[in-house]
Parts: C-alpha cells; structure tokens; sequence
C-alpha cells in the first residue's frame, strides 16, 4: 500500500464500513 489515492465513492464506502469514532478513515493496510 502507502500513498493510495481514494475517490469519493472509495471514501463513502469506508465511512459506511468503518463510521467516525470506530476507526480512522486513512487505514495503513489499505
């Protein structure tokens, strides 16, 4: 991974996964 560039509907899809206060929108393992 490291510098990945994420679209919108990439960051939608990690706010449904991953919603504010449960885990950090940027993940390292991504």
């Amino acid at each position: 991974a490291g510098n990945v560039t994420l679209t919108d509907s990439d960051i939608a899809a990690l706010d449904k996964a991953f919603p504010l206060g449960r885990e950090p929108r940027s993940l390292p393992m991504i």
